[in-house]
């Protein structure tokens, strides 16, 4: 009977230990507000929202793929009350992540950036220089002035400017959110993020 409870006992720890990481990315990353500047990053969505999304992403990153439709989606549902900042922050030891996020740059430049974004996130993890160069004839890049940005990397500065802003904040994975300046990390489902968005209009109109 004894060593009966003791099996119960363990299936019950084994369980809970299997649940207790569900449990805890359900719940806020931590309870600080923090205040990032979006000087000069790119962003979809309205100028003005009351909601705005921070995301550090590399496209390469199969968690920041994961997560592409919901952000989409909301950004959708929620026109002209959510605004996502794009934050890129490649991982250095993907192939193709650094080139991905110059992609995604040189589409902002030429007005792009939604098309481009999302089509990256999209054909993730197939991010090669031929690959990213069909998208953006695709999505209607002129192509000339695309290759040479990938070949220079223009804009190498911002994204070692972001890199390290993210490096400065601890952050050391992707997908990591900042709803309102509320730090939320990880792949979610857009009901997660619905309930983030939802709280934070229910509290801007208490103010």
């Amino acid at each position: 009977m004894r060593l009966l409870r003791y099996i119960e006992l363990a299936v019950v720890l084994a369980v809970f230990a299997l649940a207790a990481p569900a449990l805890v990315v359900s719940a806020r990353a931590d309870n600080k507000v923090y205040d990032i500047s979006v000087e000069g990053s790119p962003y979809l969505g309205a100028k003005d929202a009351p909601v705005t999304i921070i995301e550090f992403l590399d496209y390469q990153c199969p968690h920041c793929a994961g997560a592409g439709p919901a952000i989409h989606r909301l950004l959708k549902e929620y026109e002209g009350k959510v605004k996502l900042v794009l934050k890129m922050y490649p991982y250095r030891y993907r192939d193709f992540s650094y080139m991905a996020a110059e992609a995604a740059l040189s589409a902002w430049d030429q007005g792009y950036l939604e098309e481009m974004h999302n089509m990256m996130l999209e054909k993730s993890p197939r991010l090669d220089k031929s690959s990213l160069i069909q998208y953006a004839s695709q999505v209607g890049l002129e192509p000339k002035r695309f290759r040479v940005d990938l070949e220079k990397m223009k804009h190498m500065k911002l994204i070692e400017r972001d890199t390290q802003l993210a490096l400065d904040m601890d952050l050391y994975s992707t997908p990591a959110f900042f709803i309102n300046g509320k730090k939320h990390l990880g792949n979610r489902p857009y009901e997660y993020f619905k309930k983030v968005v939802d709280d934070e209009l229910i509290l801007l109109k208490r103010k």
